[in-house]
């Protein structure tokens, strides 16, 4: 065990500098959002939806991060944003209801984006383009998981308020 523990990190550990210095950099992004006129401003447009309909405001949230990461931005940064920003139980909805619908839409946007490592890799393997991979090869995919997901949801917020 002792072996593979340090193969592990000798190996394994430093080709993950990338990774921890986005989660660092992402970190430091939404702790430095709190309490600014953005997160203000951020915390007014997701309490007026939350207030319109409960549906509209999960259907906006899934929606934003599909769009963002379809422009190049990583999910996390949206994900923690939306995070930092927004408090579900000021609004009697339960954390790990929010929590899943931050996981669903960061699933389907990586599915769906065609600048993911995950479709730029599968496009690179099967020679077509990331926009035919996450399109329309995951597009009917994500059609069904996000109809799925904001019924799902849609019935744990109401049995949990």
């Amino acid at each position: 065990m002792k072996s593979y523990f340090k193969k592990f990190q000798k190996k394994s550990v430093p080709s993950m500098n990338n990774e921890i210095i986005l989660f660092l950099s992402v970190g430091f992004l939404a702790e430095s959002l709190i309490g600014s006129g953005f997160a203000k401003q951020m915390e007014l447009w997701m309490s007026s939806l939350f207030d319109l309909s409960f549906l509209l405001f999960v259907f906006i949230i899934l929606l934003s991060i599909i769009i963002t990461t379809f422009i190049g931005i990583h999910p996390l940064i949206m994900v923690m944003v939306l995070v930092t920003q927004f408090d579900p139980t000021v609004f009697l909805m339960k954390k790990e209801i929010f929590a899943l619908l931050l996981m669903v839409g960061w699933s389907m946007a990586v599915l769906l984006s065609p600048v993911t490592s995950f479709n730029m890799l599968v496009s690179g393997t099967v020679k077509e383009k990331g926009t035919t991979i996450g399109l329309r090869w995951n597009g009917g995919y994500i059609g069904i998981i996000l109809i799925t997901s904001i019924s799902y949801i849609y019935v744990l917020h109401l049995f949990t308020t």
